[in-house]
């Protein structure tokens, strides 16, 4: 083929010992929920990616033509969810879990300074010389004097619940929060108080306390009729009237100005409250005074601005929860609403809704309608502006997509384009959370939450170019099970919807649904394989009893009346408020008959919306989402020992004194303590973690239920609540229906459906012979109920290099405390402590075990506390892991037993070090030129590819071996067939194979070496 042709080759191979991974995943999912998890330094130059699941920030150097070359990987805190670049050299990384921000050196790709700001932040914004910060959980944004950081910071409280996302105006006077838990100013009338007229509580009690009674001012209203077309079913005979006792819930009416029914009767008389549903706040950055825009939308995910005409965009869903029962008549398919708010500043911040969703057919069927689904966006994200205004892009985490939404467009019909059944979208993989535009290369950069990638695109053509993959110590179950969380074009008839829609990253949305169903049938506690089990309590424990003899009916009810969304967290089989369903699988039906997706079933005899292997696995991925610490116990895990404030109440009570009356004093009915019931370690009526199999007789592991009629819940029995997150909740405030009515944050309180409005009202119902300063002291105490994580899991302190002390006081006393409860060598750690530093020119990672530093070196000496801290050569990021992570956020990141400083490739456990020889390379040129050759065995990793490589052997006689030796192809089995043009005459080609993991190419062999530096692009 080749005239005077000659070929030269030199073989390399990756090998390696082949090792098994880790058994079991060292990450513990809290389901954390992404805000802006990704972004663009000032001048493009670099992208920064959150990393939640590693505790890291991914830093990639961007290429003029937008491609990325990863450039380092930082330890931050645990679970981090937004990254903002400050300048071009430093960002601020926002660590959920940690309860602080990271600022990072992204230079000198190490942790320069930590703020502990209070109880999972979300977000933080630059403006006006300062920083704003957004803490959920303490409703506040925290704002930090840029200038000097170690000045505490102005508090700014909310008139709202879980601040979340933050922008600048374009001006900077502004920055814009919006909440999570806004509402749709919905509420609950309690179902005592519609049928018994306020009977059952201490009117004492509630004064010596300062809480109002909740009863109502006259007569109740009538409880509404069944809308039509529903009917009750007529075997069902509890109650005779056919009325079933239970509460409902009502919404203010802004034009009649006053609760409403979905008959349109008035509840004003039973509920002497306002809601306010401030939606978006605006605080003005010079004088940090606030004001405020109503009623944008329910769950508020996302706040940006358009930099043509300062417009606020707010991505958000609307829940229908006022309207009753899952049926086709009531929110079968069609539970909440995907929306954006449009609120103009310069025309006194009116507000336009458009709804995101106009192309779909409500009576659309579910199998045949792909197309409608795969068009619709379910709960839209993170959203950015191109410069001129004119486009923006939107995330759906539940739509596997990227939205090109339309700036001149205020309409549904346009705003992905011009037809909004096919929109301006692509698809970038699952779980969509997070999104960054380099406008002057035409790409955006889109993080995938499930799969933990960053997808490439073009934003001219809408195409996915690439995928760049993050580490992931996630185990299978989550990376494989979270997208049936999630997932709208599986989970849902229309593809608008999934169960992430209310329960909100696998949490709460703070309402109250009413999801029975008139029309369907009695379950009966004799139903084999229910995981039905009840208790009945003797003094400070229980014993199990029979349904017959302790329930206060003989079975479940399919018009269950109003329930609050429960959490996926640390969930206890069986399920819901009234343990109706045995396990997580027998929601299975719930995708068909709420969700309304096409029905595969039948599964176990009941309709379906996913196979028994995929509802399984969801199963197994919820049951292993866990609740964070409690924020008000010490970090030590103790309890304050003295009165403390108990939110959503007048009064403050001691939690030390609390839980000594919870375990030991029988204010029950002078028969029965707390614990009798709420048993430790959960506050439920025992339970397991991670779910029981049914079986008869039930097991005695499940949570157990409790008579209905002992509990004032008068049509049902109710499993025992848990404890471990009453402290997240917060109910309204009740007038006195003399004054006018309060303006409250929340219409949901405490109970199965919401309707005690706190704690001292519930320890107020006549059963409970409590004096009101035990109510006091027990309400404390269950608000500092633990979790099940520590305190100490997650806490934060970065610290400059150094001779101690070299902190603040605080700081030493914290990185002393943890250095008593997260060292690996005692079982009774509460966290494991690990620390990371620059050192000896590379960041490395260190656990604590013994009393001394662990390395990340196989061999090396353990340092002690002195010499880490003197040994660094820049700021040193201690973090206390959750119970397993040690090793691998300390010294190990892949988990592949090969340390970091002993691995080439410490992010990928399929490689450690550069491959070995190649053999046998062939080179046939019969027709075309076909190259094969013979790998060797394994022995850095698993199976490489390889990569040719070679030129022309003029070039190597005028230029060496180095200069002229280019990439071939890259991404390679073990064969190759050259296509290129055949030499020039009197010249040859030369080729060289190699193996090629995640270290790089190949060692090509004695005198070689230098070819390391010839690289091949990614296929």
């Amino acid at each position: 083929m080749y005239t005077f042709h000659m070929k030269y080759r030199a073989v390399l191979l990756f090998a390696a010992l082949l090792l098994a991974g880790p058994t079991h995943s060292s990450y513990t999912n809290f389901e954390s929920s992404h805000v802006h998890p990704i972004g663009l330094t000032p001048s493009g130059s670099r992208l920064l990616v959150v990393n939640t699941p590693d505790a890291m920030l991914e830093v990639f150097a961007v290429q003029p033509g937008g491609d990325l070359v990863h450039e380092s990987s930082i330890p931050v805190g645990l679970e981090p969810v937004t990254v903002v670049a400050r300048t071009d050299t430093e960002a601020w990384v926002v660590n959920r879990m940690s309860d602080s921000v990271t600022l990072v050196d992204l230079t000198a790709g190490t942790a320069l300074q930590t703020l502990e700001v209070g109880d999972e932040p979300t977000d933080v914004v630059f403006a006006a010389g300062k920083a704003f910060v957004s803490v959920s959980l303490e409703d506040k944004i925290k704002v930090y004097n840029l200038s000097n950081l170690a000045a505490a910071p102005a508090v700014i409280s909310l008139a709202g619940r879980r601040p979340r996302a933050l922008a600048v105006s374009n001006d900077e006077s502004n920055v814009y929060v919006v909440m999570l838990f806004s509402g749709n100013q919905t509420t609950v009338v309690h179902a005592n108080e519609i049928f018994f007229t306020g009977v059952g509580f201490n009117t004492l009690r509630l004064a010596q306390l300062g809480l109002n009674d909740i009863a109502c001012d006259g007569v109740p209203s009538p409880y509404p009729p069944l809308p039509s077309g529903i009917v009750r079913n007529p075997m069902l005979t509890d109650p005779l009237s056919g009325i079933p006792q239970v509460g409902l819930i009502v919404r203010w009416d802004e034009q009649d100005g006053r609760w409403e029914d979905d008959a349109g009767v008035g509840w004003n008389q039973c509920l002497p409250y306002r809601l306010a549903d401030h939606d978006l706040f605006v605080i003005d950055t010079a004088t940090l005074a606030v004001s405020e825009v109503d009623h944008l939308g329910t769950s508020l995910f996302e706040v940006s601005v358009n930099p043509s005409n300062g417009k606020i965009y707010v991505p958000h869903t609307e829940a229908r929860n006022f309207v009753r029962f899952e049926h086709a008549l009531g929110v079968q398919g069609h539970m909440v609403e995907n929306r954006v708010a449009i609120v103009d500043p310069a025309d006194a911040f009116s507000v336009t809704l458009v709804d995101l969703n106009t192309h779909i057919d409500r009576s659309s069927d579910p199998s045949t309608n792909l197309a409608e689904r795969q068009a619709s966006i379910s709960q839209p994200g993170m959203m950015v502006w191109n410069p001129s205004g004119s486009v923006a892009y939107l995330t759906g985490i539940g739509s596997r997509k990227l939205f090109r939404l339309d700036g001149s467009c205020t309409s549904g019909p346009c705003i992905f384009g011009s037809n909004r059944a096919a929109p301006s979208a692509v698809e970038v993989g699952e779980g969509p959370t997070g999104v960054a535009l380099l406008d002057s290369a035409n790409r955006a950069y889109v993080l995938n939450r499930f799969g933990n990638t960053i997808a490439v695109v073009d934003t001219v053509a809408m195409t996915k170019l690439a995928d760049v993959p993050l580490h992931d110590p996630s185990s299978a179950t989550i990376k494989l099970g979270r997208r049936l969380l999630y997932d709208s074009i599986l989970g849902s008839g229309h593809g608008d919807a999934a169960c992430s829609s209310c329960h909100i990253s696998g949490d709460r949305d703070d309402l109250a649904w009413d999801l029975g169903n008139p029309e369907g049938d009695l379950v009966p506690y004799s139903t084999a394989l229910d995981n039905v089990r009840f208790i009945a309590p003797t003094g400070t424990g229980s014993t199990d009893c029979s349904p017959e003899v302790c329930a206060s009916h003989i079975g479940f009810d399919p018009q269950k009346g109003p329930m609050t969304t429960q959490t996926f967290r640390g969930m206890l089989e069986p399920l819901h408020w009234r343990g109706d369903r045995a396990t997580m699988n027998n929601f299975n039906m719930a995708f068909v008959g709420l969700m309304g997706t096409a029905d595969i079933g039948p599964i176990n005899g009941s309709p379906a919306g996913l196979t028994g292997a995929e509802m399984e696995l969801f199963r197994q991925f919820s049951l292993g989402i866990e609740f964070p610490p409690n924020p008000h116990r010490g970090l030590n895990d103790s309890l304050p020992n003295q009165d403390v404030p108990v939110a959503g109440t007048p009064f403050s009570g001691n939690p030390v004194t609390g839980e000594t009356l919870f375990n030991t004093a029988l204010t029950d009915g002078l028969q029965f303590a707390c614990v009798s019931c709420h048993s430790h370690p959960f506050g439920a009526a025992g339970g397991t973690r991670m779910g029981v199999a049914p079986q008869e007789p039930t097991a005695s592991a499940t949570a157990a239920l409790f008579n209905g009629d002992a509990d004032q819940s008068p049509h049902s029995d109710l499993k025992v609540p848990h404890l471990r997150n009453m402290y997240e909740k917060l109910g309204p405030v009740f007038g006195d229906h003399v004054q006018a009515p309060p303006l409250v944050r929340s219409g949901f309180g405490f109970g199965h459906d919401g309707s005690f409005p706190n704690l001292g009202t519930f320890f107020s119902i006549n059963v409970f012979t409590m004096t009101a300063q035990q109510v006091r002291d027990v309400s404390s105490f269950v608000m500092h109920f633990p979790t099940g994580n520590k305190p100490a899991m997650g806490e934060q302190v970065t610290l400059p290099a150094g001779t101690p002390p070299t902190g603040s006081s605080g700081e030493e006393a914290t990185l002393a405390t943890l250095t008593t409860l997260g060292d690996l060598n005692d079982s009774g750690r509460h966290c494991e402590l690990v620390a990371s530093a620059l050192m000896g020119g590379r960041m490395r990672s260190f656990h604590f075990d013994d009393g001394s530093w662990v390395t990340d070196v196989a061999g090396e000496t353990a340092l002690t506390m002195i010499q880490l801290r003197e040994g660094a050569a820049g700021p040193i990021n201690f973090l206390c892991a959750t119970l397993g992570a040690g090793i691998r956020l300390g010294g190990d990141r892949d988990e592949d037993t090969f340390l970091n400083g002993d691995d080439c490739a410490p992010a990928d456990p399929g490689a450690w070090e550069r491959t070995g020889p190649t053999s046998n390379l062939v080179v046939d040129q019969t027709g075309a030129t076909d190259l094969t050759w013979t790998a060797a065995s394994p022995s850095g990793g698993t199976n490489p590819d390889h990569e040719l490589i070679g030129g022309t052997l003029s070039d190597l006689r005028s230029l060496g071996l180095l200069a002229a030796t280019t990439c071939v192809a890259g991404g390679l089995g073990t064969s190759y067939a050259d296509s290129r043009p055949d030499p020039a005459a009197g010249d040859g080609y030369f080729y060289l194979t190699r193996g090629h993991n995640a270290c790089g190419g190949g060692d090509a062999g004695p005198g070689r070496e230098a070819l390391e530096a010839v690289e091949c692009p990614a296929p």
